[in-house]
């Protein structure tokens, strides 16, 4: 819930701590929301400043974070239990 430079900063320190993405919220929209209730102005501060911020935080994962893979390969699974015995198998 922080600004999008604190927010920038978190994901920074998250990536290189082994993290494969993000969630995003307020610090994305927060600020546009200071024009309500001028929708037609909350669009448009979404437009110039979500959107550009959203493609920035996407450079920043795609050059920084780890890319994510399944621990557990679930070829053949079909029921819960199969799930279960794999993941003790690999315990």
């Amino acid at each position: 819930g922080g600004s999008q430079a604190n927010f920038e900063h978190a994901i920074t320190y998250a990536c290189r701590a082994g993290a494969s993405g993000f969630l995003a919220g307020r610090a994305v929209w927060w600020d546009a929301l200071a024009a309500y209730p001028d929708t037609s102005a909350v669009l448009q501060a979404l437009q110039r400043d979500a959107v550009p911020y959203l493609q920035r935080l996407q450079v920043l994962v795609a050059q920084q974070a780890r890319p994510w893979r399944p621990g557990v390969s679930f070829d053949g699974v079909h029921a819960e239990g199969q799930v279960c015995r794999l993941r003790s198998d690999n315990a």
